[in-house]
């Protein structure tokens, strides 16, 4: 990401510090969050640290009514 040359700094009257930044560039920085996160997510799975679903409840979830029906059942 580009580094922003309208940035700006500022301390509330409670002494907190905050950064403000162009939308475009918060909305950059919080898809490149989500994406870790999801990254993250997957090698956790892929590890075994995550469990997935059971062919039997793969099974239920395909032949389920809805998602939703099978996931308050789940």
């Amino acid at each position: 990401m580009a580094k922003s040359s309208t940035m700006t700094f500022l301390t509330t009257p409670g002494g907190e510090e905050l950064a403000i930044i162009p939308r475009r560039e918060f909305e950059a920085l919080k898809e490149a969050a989500e994406g870790a996160e999801h990254a993250r997510d997957l090698a956790d799975y892929r590890a075994g640290r995550i469990p997935g679903l059971t062919p039997d409840e793969a099974r239920a979830l395909v032949d389920a009514v809805s998602s939703l029906a099978f996931w308050r059942g789940y």
